[in-house]
């Protein structure tokens, strides 16, 4: 079995959750328990998803929250509805009457 980058799992999680932000504390126990990884590597690959401009970061009481950057989830609902739009129009650029 191939593991899950921890990375990918990390912005997959984080965006299924917007705009809800999510503590430090959650995001390891739900790696140790997926995907077997250690809290040390959990915080490393979330201060590095903030120094990407992935993650937004705020410390609250004491605790640090991460969310996804609200532009990234823009960005990848735009680039998605693109997608689709090329997948509708394929089929038509197939068909012989389009042809130039």
């Amino acid at each position: 079995m191939i593991k899950q980058s921890l990375r990918q799992y990390l912005v997959d999680y984080v965006m299924s959750v917007y705009p809800r932000w999510t503590h430090k504390g959650e995001l390891e126990r739900i790696v140790i328990n997926q995907l077997h990884y250690e809290g040390d590597n959990v915080a490393r690959r979330c201060r590095e998803l903030v120094n990407k401009g992935i993650f937004e970061k705020k410390m609250e009481n004491g605790c640090v929250l991460y969310r996804y950057y609200e532009k990234n989830l823009v960005d990848t609902m735009v680039n998605k509805m693109i997608d689709q739009q090329k997948l509708k129009c394929e089929p038509m650029l197939k068909q012989e009457s389009f042809k130039i």
